[in-house]
């Protein structure tokens, strides 16, 4: 996710739209959706869409629209944030992808507002087992780190932390324009994290064959 606050951006700005964070903060700029592996860096699907839209409604494209290649060897789960806690997601991760959806409660417009008090028969139960035992549930999301770090490469490789700068300085800069940027930052961050993954597979493993040196 890339975002400007409203104080930072001059109003006639035409790179995005305003919007509204899951804390209803008000922002103006862009979504950046990723789908990447929790042990490296590397994207395997992406979309991109303006303040406006949403991040639920730009998840829900990504999971219904991407389709990767021998996915059933990719791990047994796909972890998301809580703010994507609803029927559709979990359904269609669980029943297409043949994955757990590892996405914490949320307790939105609930009276339920702890995991552990949902019921019986609450339709999370089906597909994503074990949501209620909250420590062993916190635990078993730890991989989703994996998003952190692809968070933090993007900033780092990237045209992407250049955008806001660009934007003050030519605020008429158009939304395709940023969008074009992102691609390439995208291919970029692919790039170097293929080669960065590729150089640690080549280094020559030490082994130890005495205690000598121990």
């Amino acid at each position: 996710m890339r975002r400007w606050d409203k104080n930072t951006l001059p109003i006639h700005a035409n790179i995005g739209s305003w919007g509204a964070t899951s804390g209803n903060d008000k922002f103006f700029g862009l979504w950046l959706m990723t789908m990447n592996s929790t042990n490296t860096e590397l994207v395997r699907d992406f979309n991109i869409g303006t303040a406006k839209i949403g991040q639920v409604v730009l998840m829900k494209g990504l999971i219904h629209n991407t389709s990767i290649t021998e996915m059933e060897r990719l791990g047994n789960n796909v972890y998301l944030d809580g703010i994507f806690d609803d029927h559709e997601t979990r359904q269609h991760i669980f029943r297409d992808w043949n994955k757990i959806p590892k996405i914490p409660y949320n307790p939105r417009n609930s009276k339920i507002k702890k995991a552990k008090d949902l019921p019986d028969d609450n339709w999370r139960l089906v597909f994503t087992p074990g949501i209620r035992n909250e420590e062993k549930f916190k635990k078993d999301c730890r991989p989703r780190t994996g998003v952190e770090r692809e968070n933090s490469r993007l900033k780092q490789w990237t045209l992407i932390g250049r955008i806001h700068e660009k934007a003050i300085r030519a605020f008429r800069t158009t939304g395709r324009y940023i969008v074009n940027q992102m691609i390439i930052s995208m291919i970029s961050t692919q790039v170097r994290a293929l080669a960065h993954r590729i150089q640690e597979l080549m280094q020559p493993v030490a082994i130890q064959y005495t205690l000598k040196n121990f």
